[in-house]
Formats: structure tokens, sequence, C-alpha cells
């Protein structure tokens, strides 16, 4: 018995400093970022079982409900980012079914605002399509067709056929998906792969390199993109962008009585945590 105990722990020791090695090298993370992984995972590994079920060692071992979602959504990430750190698929549902439980915990106090002067009912935002000129119906469907993403991960997308080995953000016509792979989240969520419906489609240009284009051929930019969306969605008030369309798709989720894993999964297709979906959310 203790023979065995001590092969296990030196093979998650093995296990571990690869790991701790890549959090040390990874990019685009602060070095206090990486100080604090580091510790996470060090003091975890005390637990014999850690690296064999991460999931069902915090569950197990850790009581506060705080410590429990730091540790949990510090493993979501590093299932994403660092090879040397897998869970299966069995431990990736339980992952997301626990953080959704302590997170709704942890917000079970939370409150919808007050509807801001600028805020605008997600009923009033899709009845408003009869009203959209056909050179704005691309945009208008994007923001209400799919979850509303930022303007920026629209703003430089460009067309391709099959897809490629960039890093930016592309249309995919063979598989008829948008491959977010450059926005706001990515390090700590990945490359974001969406389906894109019929709708939009039928209304993408057939012949531009880029989802929005000047004259000249270039993409039109952040700045225009927000112009855009401004322009296309005047009539509902003044400044309806983005946000505002972010803002009330959440709330209309969180009025129908979206709760855990669902509420999970309508965050991570908005690109933004449980806690900012809430955050959006005002009074229906």
């Amino acid at each position: 018995m203790i023979t065995f105990f001590v092969f296990v722990t030196r093979n998650q020791k093995m296990d571990l400093d690869r790991i701790l090695e890549w959090v040390k090298t990874a990019p685009n993370k602060r070095p206090a970022t990486k100080d604090s992984i580091a510790r996470k995972l060090r003091a975890c590994a005390k637990h014999a079982d850690f690296l064999k079920n991460p999931v069902a060692t915090v569950d197990m071992h850790y009581d506060n409900t705080n410590t429990k979602l730091d540790l949990l959504l510090t493993f979501r990430s590093l299932s994403v980012l660092c090879p040397h750190f897998t869970l299966d698929a069995s431990q990736r549902d339980d992952l997301d079914v626990l953080v959704s439980v302590l997170t709704d915990e942890r917000q079970s106090n939370y409150q919808a605002r007050e509807r801001r002067p600028t805020d605008v009912l997600w009923e009033e935002i899709l009845a408003f399509e009869e009203h959209v000129k056909r050179r704005d119906l691309l945009i208008f469907r994007l923001f209400t067709c799919l979850p509303p993403q930022r303007n920026s991960d629209y703003a430089m997308m460009r067309i391709v056929q099959d897809l490629d080995d960039e890093s930016d953000n592309v249309f995919v016509r063979s598989t008829q998906t948008f491959v977010f792979r450059d926005y706001k989240n990515v390090q700590a969520r990945g490359v974001h792969t969406v389906n894109v419906p019929d709708a939009i489609v039928e209304v993408i240009p057939k012949n531009n390199d880029f989802l929005f284009q000047k004259k000249s051929g270039c993409p039109i930019g952040f700045a225009a993109m927000s112009n855009r969306i401004t322009t296309c969605f005047s009539k509902l008030g003044a400044g309806v962008g983005a946000i505002t369309l972010r803002r009330s798709f959440a709330s209309h989720q969180l009025a129908s009585g979206m709760t855990g894993l669902e509420l999970l999964h309508a965050s991570n297709a908005s690109s933004h945590s449980m806690a900012m979906h809430r955050y959006y959310a005002f009074r229906q």
C-alpha cells in the first residue's frame, strides 16, 4: 500500500512539473497570474488523487464556494490552453455542472437592475426586422439570429473557403461557421466556433474578402463597424450599439428563468462569463 502511494505521488509530481513549466513559460500571462496559478496547483497537489481527477478533488476537499469556483475556473482555462492538463469528457461535464451550481449559489442574492433610458427589450429588437433596410440586413441578423458578439469581433472578419492557420476571425464558407480566434477573452476561453444560420449566410457578400469591407477591398474597421450598428438600429433609440444588444439579449434570457448549466452555455455563447451575463441584465 505504501509503495503504491509513493508510485502515484511520483507520477503526479512529474506531471505537475510539466504543467508548472508550461505555466512558467505561458505567453500573454502576467507574472503575478503565473505565480497565482502555480500556488493553486501546488496546494491542490497535496491531495493524492488531484491529477487523476482535479474536479472531484476540489469538490471533496474544499468547502468555501469562492475558493472552489476560483480553482475550477483555473482548471477550465488550463484544460483549454495547457497541453499537459487534460480532462476527459466526464470530468469536463462535471466541471461545467459544478461551476454553474457554484456560480448560482454565489449569485443567489442577485437582482436585475433598473432599465436604463437606452435599454431596449429583446422583443422590440426582433420585431424591428421589417423596418431594416437591405444594406443593413447582415448587421441586423448577425446580432439577432445569433447571441450578440462584440462589434470588434466582426469588424475585421475575413471570408475564406476553408479554415486556414491564421489567428484572426473568419467566416468559413465550406462549413458555414464563424471561427473567432481573436476576441477579448480568447486567452481564457480558446477558439470559439459558431454554426451560422442560413438567414445570415444568404446575406453575406458573395465576392468579398471581408465580411464588411470598403470599396478599396480593406475591412471597414472598428469605428465604422460601430457606426453601422447604431445606424441599423437608430429608430429604436439613440446609441443602440453592440453593448445595448448584448444587454437586451442577456436580460431576455435571465427573465425567462434560465439558470445553472443553461445559463453557463448561454454566457459562453456570448463570449463572456456568467457573472457578466447577469451584470448586463435589466428588469423586463
